[in-house]
């Protein structure tokens, strides 16, 4: 059983400010579904996409990020993200797309889980 201990602050990185060395990574596994970090001069980033869509219209969202203190263990920051498909009315293009979310906050030395 966990406990909640708090909400770390954190931002959604547009793409073009990501990280090259991270990008390059993202690029390199965008086809299927991941989830990744990447630590840099103090700062956290997690990526989480959901691979490759036939379509637009896809989105990642953050639902949730909060850290917790496990009954045993390390600490664990938990994020948990929504995926949302086009709606019915949509205007949608035939396109291929790789919806993803990259989310930076600071490295607390924690580590991530991905929900």
């Amino acid at each position: 059983e966990t406990k909640r201990i708090g909400e770390p602050e954190f931002e959604i990185v547009e793409k073009d400010a990501v990280p090259e060395e991270f990008a390059r990574v993202i690029r390199e596994e965008r086809e299927k579904p991941f989830c990744l970090t990447y630590a840099d001069q103090g700062e956290l980033y997690l990526a989480r996409g959901y691979g490759r869509q036939d379509k637009t219209g896809y989105s990642v969202e953050v639902s949730e990020l909060y850290e917790t203190v496990p009954a045993e263990g390390t600490d664990l920051t938990t994020v948990t993200l929504s995926y949302t498909a086009p709606g019915g009315s949509e205007k949608t293009k035939e396109i291929a797309t790789y919806p993803y979310v990259v989310v930076r906050m600071k490295d607390g030395k924690k580590s991530v889980e991905f929900d």
